[in-house]
């Protein structure tokens, strides 16, 4: 590609002001009005030439124009409703259209056409009784094309419609039998720019009886009292653009018809006439193709509807039967096991639910990893409701052949709901390459043409999926809504369950505590009378260490209820972390070793201050190192590492005993939660004492975290405070 063409794009052509040519096509006559005087302020040069007038009649009264009967009509608020209205000017009979805009009353004049054989009732009678029919859309469309041209007599029709990207297909085609077919072919969305496409927004019929014509200008070029170009957006005599011209020369047209379709406010497609000779339609034949566009609309609408019902009928049934399954314990984890539902809710392929770092697959999906890695993407662009059916072109690297459509809906704290759809590889039969660029200079600069050839171009097109409706969209949206009411219901019930558990811990523990000073005296009486008796003197020493060891869970379960209820104290006081971090290695040693354990310290020669609680970080080390020997076989391993870097102290309790499986790691510092590959070992503690680290390390204002590489590879657990860095 050139260099001049690398700087002219889409952007270009679609800045063209095709709304204010300052020309209109030859056919007719226009004259700008301003009001209330009602005097003719701009007309189209040939308006005296058509009119059998001796000159333009600028600063005339528009009643000395056209008559006063006529005059006094057009000051209806709205004249348009009244075209075409008769009147006789130089002995010719004409055809007036008028509307108003930004000011002023725009009057055009067509020449009456006598002897139209054409019956534009017959239209709106077709289009009445096939609304009744029980055609789908694609029939439906074939036979409006067949209609429109038996009634205008155009040599090709074609019902031409829009995707989503504004790329053009030919849906329906009817022709003369010697022309070859259009049917199927694809057009680039450059062939209709957005501001094309805004004009057939505003003028549903769109009408060029000969494409060779030379446009006359408006005298006046600019309008007086403004000095700005005549907005002819909604003028049926507005000159074509050149590109257009150029683009319909290429396609050997002559005289084109177009008609806008429009769904929901929006341009669905359009009725494209192609006649290959001049061919000019009366307004009233006109008049009734845009009554035609209007209950074609109505029917698109219709059937479009029916199918978004049964869509929506089927959605519903699925949301109950997965509302009934949020009930559960874990709204979130209960989605995964609903697979077919929650896959068929959006008419997908695959979903993926991920929830805290898990992520839960269902059906055809691009695997955990990348689902992970779009779920990161949507957050790192703070994506909420998001939908595409092209991923792989804003995600690269992702499987395009199960993850080319993504409809994602967020859960809150960074989760996501994902739906996947495969790749629809199609083989795209476009009407000439699209990919053709050619600049050439125009009279508002450089412009891309229009490409010269429309002989059938083959595509393979990939990477895209078809597109979500309406309809997954509103189902995804619900099922979102849904999950965060479960959710909030649960966090609710968990509040209070936890308020409940709380209050109960700290009730038995305070019941525990009572009778275990009086046994701790018996034992020590025991012993004192046992006179030598070994026997005694054991049953003493056993009676000892079950009371220390109830007396360590009474003081786990007080600190966990404190805890829970936010009572739980640190007094924060600048300390040395290494000697307690040695202190505790030798009080545990004994115990390790006794078990076959060997036990590991590394602590560095000089200080590592922080501002903490003393008690309660020899609590954190005793209870990680009892921790790591209760899941460590004998003759295993256990290595204590502290360490400081970037403003932070490293406590790390390294094993080499039987692991944590990776979907257990979030909840080992959970309360009365045990990791799955513990639970032969379940009786050894009540889960309290990591949960208690985690507890500490936060009250520190610093975390605890596991990492483990599988079952049967060893734990390490790692407590972050920060360093007490003294203030400069």
């Amino acid at each position: 590609m050139s260099s001049a063409t690398s700087t002219v794009d889409l952007v270009t052509c679609e800045s063209e002001p095709i709304h204010i040519p300052g020309r209109v096509q030859p056919h007719g006559a226009l004259l700008a009005v301003s009001e209330p005087d009602g005097v003719v302020v701009q007309a189209s040069a040939n308006c005296a030439a058509l009119l059998g007038l001796p000159e333009l009649p600028l600063g005339r009264p528009l009643a000395d124009v056209l008559g006063r009967d006529l005059t006094a009509a057009l000051a209806a608020p709205d004249p348009r409703p009244l075209a075409p209205l008769p009147v006789s000017v130089g002995g010719r009979a004409f055809d007036v259209i008028a509307h108003r805009h930004a000011g002023r009353l725009i009057v055009e004049l067509e020449p009456a056409a006598g002897g139209a054989t054409t019956d534009p009732d017959r239209l709106v009678r077709f289009t009445l009784a096939n609304l009744r029919n029980g055609l789908h859309l694609q029939p439906f469309c074939e036979v409006v094309a067949r209609e429109v041209r038996a009634l205008t007599g155009y040599d090709r029709v074609m019902v031409y419609r829009f995707d989503p990207d504004w790329n053009g297909e030919v849906y329906a085609e009817a022709k003369r039998d010697d022309l070859e077919p259009f049917l199927g072919l694809h057009y680039p969305a450059s062939d209709i720019p957005a501001q094309a496409r805004r004009l057939y927004h505003l003028n549903l019929v769109r009408h060029i009886p000969d494409i060779t014509y030379a446009s006359s200008a408006l005298v006046p070029e600019l309008a007086p009292g403004t000095g700005a170009p005549l907005d002819l957006s909604h003028a049926v005599l507005r000159s074509v653009s050149p590109i257009h011209v150029e683009y319909l020369k290429n396609m050997d047209v002559a005289g084109t018809l177009t008609i806008s379709l429009l769904k929901d406010g929006r341009l669905w497609g359009l009725v494209a006439c192609h006649h290959y000779a001049p061919l000019f339609l009366p307004y009233r034949v006109r008049a009734a193709c845009e009554s035609l566009g209007v209950l074609v609309s109505l029917q698109l609408s219709a059937k479009q509807d029916a199918e978004d019902l049964r869509c929506r009928a089927a959605a519903q049934e699925r949301l109950g039967r997965l509302a009934a399954a949020l009930i559960g314990d874990d709204p979130v984890a209960v989605l995964a096991e609903q697979p077919d539902d929650l896959i068929g809710l959006t008419r997908s392929a695959g979903a993926a639910v991920v929830s805290g770092g898990r992520v839960a697959l269902a059906g055809a999906t691009p695997g955990a990893e990348q689902a992970a890695r779009v779920a990161q993407w949507l957050r790192d662009g703070d994506r909420g409701e998001y939908d595409t059916h092209a991923l792989p072109a804003a995600v690269p690297g992702t499987d395009p052949a199960t993850a080319s459509g993504l409809l994602a809906v967020p859960l809150g704290g960074g989760d996501y709901l994902l739906w996947f759809r495969p790749e629809l590889i199609a083989s795209v039969r476009w009407a000439g390459d699209p990919h053709y660029k050619r600049v050439v200079t125009g009279p508002n600069g450089p412009r891309l043409s229009p490409r010269g050839s429309f002989a059938l171009w083959r595509e393979e097109q990939r990477g895209k999926s078809e597109p979500w409706g309406a309809c997954d969209r509103e189902a995804a949206h619900t099922l979102r809504g849904m999950v965060l009411a479960a959710l909030a219901r649960r966090g609710a019930g968990l509040e209070a369950e936890a308020r409940r558990r709380d209050a109960f811990l700290a009730a038995v523990a305070h019941e525990l505590r009572n009778p275990i000073a009086p046994i701790q005296n018996a034992a020590h009486l025991i012993r004192m009378s046992a006179g030598g008796n070994p026997v005694a003197a054991r049953a003493a020493d056993m009676i000892e260490r079950q009371t220390g060891a109830l007396r360590r869970i009474v003081d786990d379960l007080l600190d966990a209820s404190r805890a829970g209820q936010g009572k739980l104290r640190v007094d924060l006081v600048p300390l040395d972390l290494a000697p307690l971090v040695r202190a505790a290695v030798e009080d545990a040693r004994a115990a390790l070793e006794a078990n076959g354990i060997a036990l590991e310290a590394r602590t560095p020669a000089a200080p590592v201050r922080v501002r903490g609680d003393a008690v309660r970080l020899r609590q954190v080390i005793s209870n990680l190192l009892t921790n790591a020997g209760k899941f460590t076989d004998r003759g295993g391993r256990v290595t204590v590492a502290l360490g400081a870097d970037e403003g932070t102290a490293s406590l790390s309790v390294a094993d080499t005993g039987i692991g944590i499986a990776a979907a257990d790691l979030r909840r080992v510092f959970q309360a009365f939660a045990q990791a799955e590959g513990s639970l032969e070992r379940s009786r050894e503690g009540l889960g309290l004492g990591l949960a208690l680290v985690r507890s500490i390390a936060e009250l520190h204002g610093g975390s605890a975290a596991a990492t483990s590489a599988g079952l049967g590879h060893g734990t390490t657990f790692t407590v972050r405070l920060p360093l007490d860095t003294p203030a400069p």
